[in-house]
């Protein structure tokens, strides 16, 4: 069975304007560096909005041969329950979401969570970190998978804007692999100071082990601000 990754993107971020298209240190946008780092036996899908604002967006996908859907731009849990109708994701099949301001993404991170799928039929698998769910965290490098059903299913917590926010916090069958990334990273994207972090990870760590950002004295207390900036948990 084909396996989609759901890359939620827009253009209209109010702390970065065009964020996801904004160039890296490596030549990439960021869009194409999380694309890149989708395994290819994962299809990716980019799933943005109907406004004019994310035009620019449908363009590059266009151009990249990228495949992509267009919803609502507010009702983002409709964009995706009406994405997984067009590719024929039925209620017991699974996809990844993906957000589009992690452009270092784990590729191992979707086989990991993909391989758990046999030994535990949940609703909800993601990595954790201190046993909550790697999307509350700052460190930008996982996806989430999600049961199509348990995602159109309504709970207190259901969120349009953060669509999978229901499945962890409600009584939902959620089973986390705990992560043992340092949790002073921050490698996500949501403003300057943020693509700064990571443009010098990408020039000075990778392709080496993340666990050298911690030997960046400066680095580590960039991304600490960022995280008491950006707390989420």
């Amino acid at each position: 069975m084909k396996m989609f990754a759901f890359v939620q993107a827009r253009m209209g971020s109010t702390r970065l304007p065009g964020k996801v298209l904004k160039q890296l240190s490596n030549g990439q946008s960021i869009i194409a560096n999380v694309i890149d780092r989708i395994p290819s036996e994962v299809i990716p899908i980019v799933l943005t909005s109907s406004s004019c604002k994310d035009d620019e967006l449908v363009h590059w996908c266009v151009k990249n041969g990228v495949q992509y859907f267009r919803g609502d731009e507010l009702n983002v849990l409709n964009r995706y329950i009406q994405a997984c109708d067009q590719v024929g994701l039925k209620d017991n099949d699974y996809f990844f979401r993906v957000c589009s301001d992690n452009p270092l993404l784990e590729s191992k991170s979707f086989l990991v969570l993909n391989g758990l799928l046999s030994e535990h039929k949940v609703d909800y698998i993601s990595f954790s970190l201190d046993g909550k769910p790697s999307i509350l965290s700052h460190c930008g490098l996982y996806p989430e998978l999600i049961r199509v059903g348990a995602l159109k299913t309504p709970g207190p917590s259901l969120s349009l804007e953060h669509v999978t926010s229901h499945l962890y916090l409600d009584n939902f069958r959620t089973y986390y692999f705990e992560s043992d990334v340092d949790r002073r990273m921050r490698l996500t994207v949501d403003d300057p100071q943020d693509l700064i972090n990571v443009n010098f990870v990408l020039e000075n760590i990778l392709p080496n082990d993340l666990s050298e950002i911690l030997e960046y004295e400066e680095l580590i207390n960039s991304m600490h601000k960022q995280i008491l900036k950006y707390s989420k948990i």
